[in-house]
């Protein structure tokens, strides 16, 4: 017949397999997925930002430009691991505890920079070539087509 594992031996078994896996690094795994899912986010951003602006010089109204200057994505993973035990005051029973907490905060920080100025306004006046505009255009009616809406002629 088996022996139970005594107690101690289990907590010390918890804390070291803990401890083995907090050694684990974030860094290196989250640029790949970080930067691709920026990337596509500010990507959309662009297109829509364009097509919201030409929208608005149809209807006589300020465009407004913002470009994201900076991108810093900061992550936090904490851990804590307790073990305690209680004993009773007539000295018949213990009352072992064990308990363990991990915490993962991912925070990033945007920048955005205001369009202006003199080479804002050359470039807003200069035309847009047909080409240009069906380059940008079209992705965005294609994503929505395939998204189930349907286009009319």
């Amino acid at each position: 017949m088996c022996k139970p594992i005594p107690i101690l031996l289990q907590v010390l078994l918890f804390l070291s397999l803990f401890l083995i896996s907090a050694c684990r690094s974030t860094g290196p795994t989250t640029v790949v997925r970080d930067r691709t899912a920026y990337t596509d986010a500010i990507s959309d951003s662009w297109k829509k930002q364009l097509l919201l602006n030409i929208v608005k010089l149809r209807y006589a109204d300020a465009p407004i430009f913002l470009d994201v200057s900076s991108i810093v994505s900061q992550y936090e993973i904490t851990g804590q691991v307790n073990a305690g035990v209680g004993f009773e005051q007539n000295g018949i029973g213990w009352n072992p505890s064990i308990g363990a907490q991990a915490n993962f905060a991912d925070r990033p920080t945007i920048t955005y920079t205001p369009f202006t100025g003199t080479q804002f306004a050359l470039n807003l006046m200069r035309p847009v070539l047909p080409k240009t505009l069906l380059s940008i255009i079209l992705p965005v009616i294609l994503s929505t087509t395939s998204s189930g809406l349907q286009l009319t002629r």
